[in-house]
């Protein structure tokens, strides 16, 4: 669609204005051209068409709902803004959570404030009573009390580790329990061997004694690989 001037006026200024008709100032009104009425017509015309309905002359409602409908598909046709499932976990490179999300702290959040969260942890394979949450448990959620809350597992300050689920790197864990630190199981030893004082290389005739024991400790209070600190957070 293109501006249509009027058919008179400045020839000469294809954007000239319409104007009003001032007898009394001597100003003649603008004259339109057949296109002027012509192209917005077909444009509207084609708008509702578009939309998928049928021009009615008897209906003068039909651009406004052929423009809504326009904007209803168009907004169901967007990706969600947010495509993360209720019950994802990231880390969040922050003090507080991202909006939507809970920080994995142990804390009792209420059913009713977050129901879509309550209905994935019931559905988790990973809950369990309020009496049976502890440390040994805390990567679980539990019913809290059993009616109006329940409680978030305990990410901080602990790596999270895949479910060996039968590959036989991590045999025999339960789904949601805590892991303590570790060494694999290892030895270090050593033997010194002792000579008399005051012994020529032509006197030599064999070791007088042997100690044996264990190295000094060095280190710190566990074991751990490179690491940088983030929140753990929980999708609701």
């Amino acid at each position: 669609m293109e501006y249509i001037p009027p058919f008179n006026g400045d020839l000469s200024n294809p954007d000239r204005s319409w104007v009003n008709a001032d007898p009394a100032n001597a100003i003649e009104g603008s004259r339109p051209s057949a296109q002027a009425f012509e192209h917005p017509i077909r444009e509207i015309v084609k708008v509702i068409m578009d939309a998928g309905l049928e021009p009615d002359g008897n209906d003068l409602t039909q651009l406004s709902a052929a423009i809504a409908a326009m904007i209803a598909g168009a907004i169901d046709d967007l990706p969600p803004a947010d495509t993360l499932p209720v019950g994802a976990v990231v880390p969040a490179l922050g003090t507080t959570p991202f909006p939507g999300f809970l920080l994995l702290d142990a804390s009792m959040p209420l059913r009713a404030d977050y129901p879509a969260l309550w209905a994935y942890v019931q559905t988790s394979g990973n809950l369990i009573t309020e009496a049976n949450w502890n440390e040994a448990t805390s990567g679980s959620f539990s019913s809290g009390n059993g009616t109006t809350n329940f409680r978030l597992p305990d990410a901080r300050g602990v790596y999270l580790r895949g479910f060996d689920g039968g590959r036989g790197f991590d045999p025999g864990r339960v789904f949601g329990t805590y892991q303590a630190d570790e060494i694999k199981a290892h030895t270090h030893s050593y033997v010194a061997d002792l000579l008399p004082r005051n012994i020529g290389l032509n006197d030599f005739a064999g070791y007088v004694g042997r100690n044996t024991g264990t190295t000094g400790s060095t280190g710190g209070p566990e074991n751990r690989v490179k690491g940088i600190v983030v929140n753990w957070c929980i999708k609701y």
